[in-house]
């Protein structure tokens, strides 16, 4: 299956079926159907999709909390089985996402669209904690210190990583100097970005 403009607007048409009180249930359990399958089956494909509802500025609020929302779920529970360029290529979209003019116009003043945004982040950074190559931390450090608009997100992103990392299921079976050096990697980024934001 590929990327459409077709599917695009079934996708649209769907979530916003399911959140519609008016739709029969017959209706709903049709489309979350549909959406599940999709999401199962072809996680990249709803990844693109993801950033697609993402990017378009005239778009419902409900359909930036769905697309966000589906890319955390893709993130969760599909990281394992992307390949390596279908990873970077959904790290480089969502990078692009936060530093683009999008999240300037219509996301700065949500706190919702934070929170999920760094949310996403931080499942990225715990995966990413366990490669050979750890890069997400650094990326992260080098796009905040560029882009002083999104330091606002950082503190989202840092509450929800310090919360989160530490009560990581991951980290309860990982060995004891490797948590340690997960642990001690997020505190010693957290504090270079706290550094560059007070000065």
């Amino acid at each position: 299956m590929t990327y459409t403009p077709e599917l695009f607007e079934k996708v649209i048409s769907a979530a916003l079926c399911s959140f519609n009180s008016k739709t029969t249930n017959v209706e709903k359990r049709n489309a979350l159907k549909f959406l599940e399958d999709l999401k199962e089956n072809q996680p990249v494909l709803c990844s693109t999709i993801s950033f697609e509802l993402l990017k378009q500025t005239n778009n419902q609020s409900i359909l930036h909390h769905f697309s966000l929302n589906l890319l955390e779920s893709i993130i969760k529970h599909k990281w394992n089985i992307l390949k390596l360029d279908e990873r970077n290529l959904i790290k480089k979209q969502l990078f692009f996402i936060i530093k683009s003019t999008y999240l300037k116009q219509i996301f700065m003043d949500s706190m919702h669209i934070r929170n999920s945004l760094a949310k996403c982040l931080v499942e990225m950074i715990k995966r990413d904690c366990f490669e050979k190559v750890n890069t997400t931390l650094d990326e992260m450090v080098n796009m905040i210190q560029e882009i002083t608009q999104i330091q606002g997100l950082f503190f989202y992103l840092n509450n929800n990583m310090t919360k989160r990392i530490r009560i990581s299921k991951l980290m309860t079976v990982c060995h004891e100097t490797k948590q340690y050096n997960i642990v001690e990697s997020v505190r010693f980024t957290t504090e270079r970005i706290y550094s560059f934001v007070k000065s």
